[in-house]
């Protein structure tokens, strides 16, 4: 019998072990394609929190979802107008807080969620922080936050940026939601703009005289 529950445990930490990898490999792609977690669309949340002629003032329903104004971006991310998803702060689907956040900052998180999950200080007409200078520091997106709450380096910070803003907007608004084909398109207009100023780089170097370039070839 005691070989048998050796066995049993053994079975069970090496089935744990399997789920852990699994999760570890197909969770970059689960995020993608918004398997992970399969939630009623909070658009309908979003919709309810506000009346019909709120919703009519929005900005977000006159303005195009092949444009998006930039509010602050790096070289390969972008916060968009008109999105405001990481406002929906709802603790019980942020499950990893306490990790990141210390017990004043949680204290200080929670009294900041409504009773519909979104950020109080969260403009549902405008979708701007209505106390954006003097805004946590858990609510800034920048290289010295993500450090100390996440442990990212700089160089990942783009990366993480862009997966995070994707997993919020679509457990927010959608999948294929007008503020995910906004952001979508912010980020291929960041790559376009880069690529074209590679281009115009690479065609304002001097090139070498054809004289120097047979001299260098003499002796080859």
């Amino acid at each position: 019998e005691r070989q048998q529950e050796q066995h049993q445990i053994f079975f069970e930490v090496l089935k744990l072990k399997f789920r852990i990898m699994l999760t570890y490999w197909l969770s970059p792609l689960c995020r993608e394609v918004n398997l992970i977690k399969t939630l009623t669309p909070r658009t309908q949340r979003f919709s309810l929190a506000v009346d019909d002629n709120e919703m009519q003032q929005s900005p977000h329903n006159r303005s195009s979802t092949r444009t998006a104004t930039i509010l602050k971006k790096t070289k390969r991310w972008a916060c968009v107008e008109n999105c405001g998803a990481c406002c929906y702060l709802e603790p019980s689907e942020r499950e990893d807080l306490n990790e990141w956040l210390d017990p004043d900052e949680r204290i200080q998180y929670e009294s900041m969620v409504g009773n519909d999950g979104w950020c109080v200080y969260f403009d549902k007409i405008t979708r701007l922080c209505t106390i954006y200078d003097d805004r946590p520091d858990f609510c800034k997106v920048e290289a010295n936050s993500f450090q100390s709450m996440y442990g990212i380096h700089s160089d990942d910070l783009d990366n993480f940026c862009t997966s995070c803003c994707r997993e919020h907007i679509s457990d927010v608004y959608g999948l294929n939601s007008q503020e995910m084909r906004r952001f979508n398109g912010a980020l291929k207009s960041l790559r376009r703009s880069a690529s074209q100023k590679a281009r115009a780089s690479l065609s304002s170097t001097p090139s070498l005289p054809a004289s120097s370039i047979n001299e260098n070839n003499e002796g080859v």
